[in-house]
């Protein structure tokens, strides 16, 4: 009976339900927005690695076939292959450790880190190949398209990373990026939905299929 009317005793209990209200409606649905917007983020951030993949192929195939029909299993496309992941990935076999947002927003990029010592291109073959072909400013060209992708997706968890003591990702990728040879309107400071919208339009898309009709 004390106890029922004991008012420091309700007061903690007021107290660790009002704990408990904020945690259940306000702290969770926040977890879950903030884990939801990364994996929408890094799925975007893929694609855009997929298609840097996928046009760094094609334009280097045109290149050395010179209007022949892209054949993937032949051992061109096998060099092709090598080569470009060879470049593509150099940023990322480079660097020293991930940040804990940085793991969950560029997971792909984490996955090859991890397996750097066991499952990585041949270094030694993939310049060789480009040398031999002149395939070095094709490679360097979407090196940079990929790293810039990095640069601007850690650049969007930053005050994540400030906000939990973490090493600002997006300084690693920022080092990795030769902002002159990027083209309009991609830049350092250029807001996260014009990038977007860039990579999303047919803009680049077109830019890569002139390049392949150039080379």
């Amino acid at each position: 009976m004390n106890s029922l009317l004991d008012r420091k005793a309700w007061a903690k209990r007021m107290r660790r339900l009002e704990i408990a209200r904020i945690v259940v409606v306000v702290v969770t649905p926040l977890v879950w927005l903030l884990f939801v917007a990364i994996r929408r983020r890094r799925a975007f951030c893929q694609a855009i690695f997929h298609n840097c993949l996928a046009a760094c192929f094609v334009e280097c195939w045109s290149a050395i076939a010179k209007g022949k029909l892209i054949d993937i299993r032949s051992p061109l496309a096998t060099e092709i292959n090598n080569a470009l992941d060879y470049y593509l990935t150099q940023a990322v076999y480079a660097r020293e450790q991930f940040g804990s947002f940085e793991k969950m927003l560029l997971n792909w990029q984490y996955a090859l880190w991890v397996l750097r010592d066991t499952k990585r291109p041949d270094e030694h073959r993939a310049r060789n190949f480009a040398a031999e072909h002149d395939l070095a400013p094709i490679l360097e060209k979407y090196a940079n398209f990929y790293n810039y992708v990095c640069f601007m997706a850690c650049k969007e968890i930053e005050k994540l990373e400030i906000q939990q003591s973490e090493p600002v990702s997006s300084n690693y990728w920022r080092s990795k990026v030769r902002f002159g040879t990027l083209p309009h309107p991609l830049g350092d400071k250029t807001k996260a939905r014009v990038v977007r919208s860039y990579f999303a339009s047919t803009h680049f898309s077109w830019n890569v299929s002139r390049d392949s009709r150039s080379g």
